[in-house]
Formats: structure tokens, sequence, C-alpha cells
């Protein structure tokens, strides 16, 4: 097994819907904070975080953009849906030499806050939309490496559905 080094993004793309190009941005990727329960009782030295599995805060992602335009300011309707951004990596196995990897989020989402920035000469508007984030699937180079999807109650791990005896037991499979 060799070593890999992710060692920049070169570039990436937004769009919303898979078609439509929406502008030069800067993205903040969810969070993804698993719910936790402390237990503690007779028995115990004291307390312990449990995990629950799937189960996460809410989801939020932020595009930052150079300017307001109409494709901005329409990513507020409430018929927005989904987000895809597309990132380029370079990576490096230790030894060689720099190849791109291909990324892509997909997200199920809506508009929650948009804050049009500063304007002031010379300077950009920095323009930053956030998102209630319901659904993100991630790929790498075409292939599905994560999804979360809080309304279909799944929670996918590179393949492996976390959730899929919990939904057969509950009678949801």
């Amino acid at each position: 097994m060799s070593k890999r080094v992710n060692e920049t993004t070169i570039a990436f793309s937004v769009f919303a819907g898979s078609t439509h190009y929406i502008g030069v941005a800067q993205a903040t990727l969810p969070e993804i904070a698993l719910k936790t329960e402390n237990i503690s009782g007779s028995g115990l030295l004291g307390e312990y975080e449990s995990v629950v599995t799937g189960h996460s805060n809410p989801l939020n992602m932020s595009l930052q953009f150079k300017g307001l335009n109409r494709d901005i300011v329409k990513l507020m309707s409430k018929n927005n849906g989904i987000i895809e951004l597309r990132p380029i990596n370079q990576v490096r196995e230790v030894g060689g030499t720099p190849r791109e990897v291909g990324q892509k989020h997909v997200f199920s989402c809506q508009a929650k806050n948009l804050n049009a920035g500063d304007i002031v000469p010379g300077q950009p508007q920095n323009v930053t939309v956030q998102f209630a984030v319901y659904r993100w699937e991630a790929f790498e180079n075409g292939r599905s490496v994560l999804e979360i999807d809080k309304l279909n109650f799944r929670y996918i791990i590179n393949g492996v559905d976390q959730l899929e005896e919990v939904r057969t037991m509950m009678g949801l499979n």
C-alpha cells in the first residue's frame, strides 16, 4: 500500500442542479458531528460518551461569492433544491508524480441566509449564502464515499450502509 498525499485543490465549479453553472465561489462544507449521550450509573467508572450511529447535528454549508447577481439571489428561492460542487484535487503517491482526482459533492439543501457583504471600491463584495443540508453525497472519481440523507434515514460510509439493519428492524426497508 502506497502513501497518498492530498496536496491541493486545483479548482472547482459550483452548479445549481447538475447543469446550471452559478459562479466562482469558496465553499465551506458541512461538519459531521455525530450525536452523543453521556452514560453513567452503577457499575461504571464515572461516565463515557456513547455515539449514536448515524445521528448528527444539523448539517450546514456555505458558499462565498465575489459579488451579487441574479443566480446567487435565486438560491434564496424555496425551490432551490440541489447544489453540486465539483472540485479537482492534486494528489501524489509517495515517490510518484502528481495526478488529478475528481470529486463531486451533491447537496439537497435550502438556502437559509444571504449576507450581501460590504461594497468597497477596489475590493470584492464577498456575498455569503448559508444552506441547511438535508442530504449530502460525496464522490471520489465517480465512487460514492459518503451519503448522509436525514429524511430517508441513510448513513453510508464507503459503500457500507451503517443503518440498513436499523431500517429493516423498523420496517422501512
